[in-house]
């Protein structure tokens, strides 16, 4: 019943996204949900922040199922930015595969807790050791990494 909730929340907030996206005046400037002209860019002070999980097995499968209850309607099964939510965002979601190796362990853990646009702020609803674990299993499917 969480997830339906959830799920309605997230598609309420991404269909009225995508409407006022619409008329966007970057409308058109937009790949793989970062925007030609510089992406989503976390704080600078973030891409020091030290990943305590780092190298936990443990970590990354706890990652994979909080992915696939909180990101993968959006972000895909496989963190590749094609989830069946995801297809009316504009911007898309990032396929994550493809961008987690262009920022640190830091950065997406500060993009994971506040989210932007049509992706919500998941700082109140995931522990922070739960948005860690997602991180590692980003970098997992992204690079391989234990």
């Amino acid at each position: 019943m969480l997830k339906i909730i959830t799920l309605l929340i997230l598609y309420t907030t991404a269909s009225c996204t995508a409407i006022a996206e619409l008329n966007h005046p970057d409308k058109g400037k937009y790949e793989m949900g970062h925007k030609e002209i510089g992406h989503w860019a976390a704080p600078e002070d973030t891409a020091n922040i030290k990943n305590p999980r780092i190298g936990e097995p443990a970590s990354v499968k706890r990652g994979e199922a909080l992915f696939e209850t909180n990101c993968s309607d959006c972000h895909g099964a496989n963190g590749r930015g094609d989830g069946p939510m995801g297809k009316s965002l504009h911007p898309k979601p990032s396929d994550l595969v493809r961008s987690s190796g262009m920022h640190s362990d830091g950065e997406i853990a500060w993009k994971i807790s506040n989210g932007r646009r049509a992706m919500p702020a998941w700082k109140n609803i995931l522990s922070a050791e739960e948005i860690w674990d997602i991180v590692n299993f980003i970098k997992y499917i992204s690079e391989g990494y234990d």
